[in-house]
């Protein structure tokens, strides 16, 4: 491999190291994984999605009981949804995935020679259209 693409590769994982927003993510994500209140609720999640999952693949299975589990499941998940931790780590990551995008954007470009989320040499034909 090229020396000085290695070189700019590593300076670039420090730089983006250094950057405030990874540090707000690494916070985040401590924080997300240390909210027991929110892992117990994650935990019974996943359990009435695997009890949800167990009823509806029986031969007979109870529609009331499996309304009455969907009921429960939808409820636990949008108390974890609206969970102040949950919601500040999906907004770093959010912001992380920005920062990266950009990075490979920018690499993209440097090896098609093309803007991203662009066409490309065949127009609009070659996305169908949609692409931006």
């Amino acid at each position: 491999m090229n020396k000085k693409i290695t070189d700019l590769v590593l300076e670039l994982g420090k730089a983006i190291e250094a950057d405030p927003e990874i540090l707000k993510y690494r916070q985040a994500k401590n924080a997300y994984y240390n909210d027991m209140a929110l892992m117990t609720k994650i935990s019974e999640y996943n359990a009435l999605q695997q009890k949800l999952e167990t009823e509806a693949n029986k031969e007979n299975a109870d529609e009331k009981h499996l309304a009455d589990l969907e009921a429960s499941a939808d409820e636990k998940r949008n108390e974890i949804y609206d969970n102040k931790t949950y919601l500040a780590l999906q907004d770093s990551e959010n912001k992380i995935n920005e920062l990266l995008n950009l990075v490979n954007d920018e690499i993209m470009r440097s090896v098609t020679g093309e803007e991203p989320h662009s066409c490309g040499s065949g127009g609009c034909s070659g996305c169908g259209g949609g692409c931006h």
